[in-house]
């Protein structure tokens, strides 16, 4: 299993090199799911809990963090 790391400003990921979908994104300095980041920071509460129930990586999570 091979993997790839890309880094952003304050946080870097890995994901494994065959996952196509989510790593073009990412080289192409996109987001992944921006929708749903943009869903996620308009409805953020500082304050509040942000649980990121998923089968991935935790992109969500690591968005959420800055």
């Amino acid at each position: 299993m091979t993997t790839r790391t890309t880094k952003f400003d304050y946080f870097e990921i890995i994901t494994l090199e065959n996952d196509c979908a989510v790593n073009k994104s990412l080289e192409e300095g996109k987001l992944w799911e921006p929708h749903l980041i943009k869903f996620l920071k308009r409805n953020n509460n500082i304050q509040g809990t942000f649980l990121d129930i998923g089968s991935n990586f935790g992109w969500h999570s690591l968005v959420q963090c800055k």
